[in-house]
């Protein structure tokens, strides 16, 4: 589950503004796979000048104008805030799961653990 959440982070490079375009309209068209198949949007931040206006919603500064306008409204700036921090407790409970499942594995586990494992277990109980 965990990792499935995990997003590679892929930088595209093309020999003309155009073929950069069509990568990004593709790419925003088509989606990406996660790991347990499904499909996804990328966060997609299109640098460098001469974009179309097909990507100008992904540009650089598209993004830039958006996040200065977001910062200074104060209110939007709190929710999105307080959204991080939903998020942020989220994964903290599921790092407590996986920790949890994983002492659990170690425990139940009948045979002598390699070096990793036994760097795991210190780590999982000093944590």
């Amino acid at each position: 589950m965990f990792s499935a959440r995990l997003k590679p982070r892929i930088l595209v490079c093309a020999p003309s503004n155009a073929a950069v375009d069509y990568v990004v309209l593709k790419i925003l068209k088509d989606r990406f796979i996660d790991g347990n198949g499904g499909k996804y949007n990328p966060s997609i931040i299109r640098v460098g000048s001469g974009h179309s206006a097909s990507v100008a919603l992904v540009s650089l500064q598209s993004k830039l104008d958006t996040t200065i306008e977001m910062c200074s409204n104060i209110e939007k700036t709190k929710i999105a805030m307080d959204e991080c921090r939903k998020e942020l407790a989220r994964i903290d409970g599921e790092i407590s799961n996986l920790q949890r499942r994983i002492r659990a594995l170690i425990a139940s586990c009948p045979y002598k653990l390699g070096k990793g494992a036994n760097e795991a277990h210190d780590y999982l109980y000093t944590h």
